[in-house]
């Protein structure tokens, strides 16, 4: 069974649900109980994203819940950097987050899915990767072949 994760929203594992890589023009929900809210502009574009803090440990911190409940893959919504908290407006395919934590987190969150035979399916927003106007495209970085052989570490459970 696959369990679709969209992390921001899944769980904190920070001691005290602290919020690492917060991002200039973010809004910070107080609790867990607050309904999202999105802040526009005039012009009717979010001009502020809010975030509920969840992080790749918090995910990690979750895996007996994961396996008591039969799931045998896990597929997150894209985990790379982004302004938004859904991340589908991926800046840089090589950079963790800094909201979702640090790449060493990634790596203790394979090896623990591994331990407990869970695969991991990561969403990719190559779809976006034709849009060349947007800003910080770089066609280099940008090709989906030029990020997956620089992340064999990831693939191989590193």
């Amino acid at each position: 069974m696959v369990y679709q994760i969209f992390p921001d929203r899944f769980n904190n594992g920070n001691p005290h649900g602290e919020i690492q890589g917060r991002k200039k023009d973010s809004f910070i929900y107080a609790t867990k109980e607050d309904s999202p809210y999105y802040i526009k502009d005039g012009h009717g574009d979010i001009a502020r994203w809010d975030f509920f803090g969840g992080n790749l440990e918090g995910i990690r911190q979750k895996i007996p819940y994961l396996k008591d409940l039969g799931v045998t893959a896990i597929y997150l919504n894209p985990i790379f950097q982004a302004s938004s908290n859904h991340r589908y407006d991926t800046q840089d395919f090589i950079k963790i987050d800094p909201m979702l934590e640090t790449e060493e987190d990634f790596k203790n969150l394979i090896k623990d899915l591994h331990k407990n035979r869970i695969a991991l399916i990561l969403e990719g927003t190559g779809h976006l990767l034709l849009q060349q106007d947007r800003p910080g495209y770089d066609p280099g970085r940008g090709k989906i072949s030029n990020i997956l052989p620089a992340r064999e570490d990831w693939r191989a459970g590193k």
